[in-house]
């Protein structure tokens, strides 16, 4: 084989080789604008849905109001997913493998007086603090101070009226995208909340 037939197959292998790699970088970069546009989206879905539950809860707990509220905004299923919460905020086909992963939603207490301090503004003993993260997105983590009295209980199906197609529910142990109905059971007289936090999923 001459030379000029070697440089030339040579030629067409870097030919080759320079179109893949291209490829896989333009790939790559597409990829990365998508997860970031998806990312953002979750992470606004985050903070907005914190956002109108924590401040519900706190009504109902401060003003002895009953209070309604979608957690996820979305009637169309129950899952505890990204899809069964964001499709109502335009969430588009781009997203589509960003769908399954899983959220997780609670109200934790704190009983770190800096800690409170630092998150609620307040140096107090214990305070609540509402969470919602996903450990598969990124800056998926979303906490925020709840103004609740210290001594704030959350009752058992017991302790509270029975709502037809809703359950009780104990946040601190989860809370699941659906439909919400905050109660303040406490009698005239007592000095503290007493929450019954029922819950339908969406249909």
């Amino acid at each position: 084989m001459d030379k000029k037939k070697i440089v030339i197959i040579i030629l067409i292998i870097l030919l080759v080789l320079s179109v893949g790699l291209n490829l896989f970088l333009f790939n790559f970069i597409i990829e990365t604008v998508k997860e970031n546009y998806c990312n953002t989206q979750i992470n606004t879905f985050f903070n907005s849905e914190l956002n109108e539950f924590t401040n519900a809860l706190e009504n109902t707990a401060n003003n002895q109001v009953e209070s309604k509220v979608i957690f996820g905004n979305n009637q169309n299923n129950s899952t505890n997913s990204i899809n069964s919460a964001i499709l109502s905020i335009g969430y588009d086909s781009l997203c589509d493998k960003y769908l399954t992963k899983k959220i997780i939603n609670k109200i934790d207490t704190i009983t770190n007086s800096n800690q409170c301090s630092a998150k609620c503004g307040v140096p107090q003993d214990s305070c609540f603090s509402a969470l919602i993260y996903s450990t598969d997105i990124p800056n998926g983590f979303h906490d925020q101070c709840v103004q609740l009295p210290i001594y704030t209980s959350f009752m058992p199906k017991e302790s509270c009226d029975l709502i037809e197609g809703y359950s009780i529910i104990d946040p601190r142990d989860e809370i699941p995208f659906g439909n919400y109905i905050f109660r303040n059971v406490a009698q005239s007289g007592e000095t503290y909340p007493k929450m019954c936090i029922y819950y339908k999923p969406f249909e």
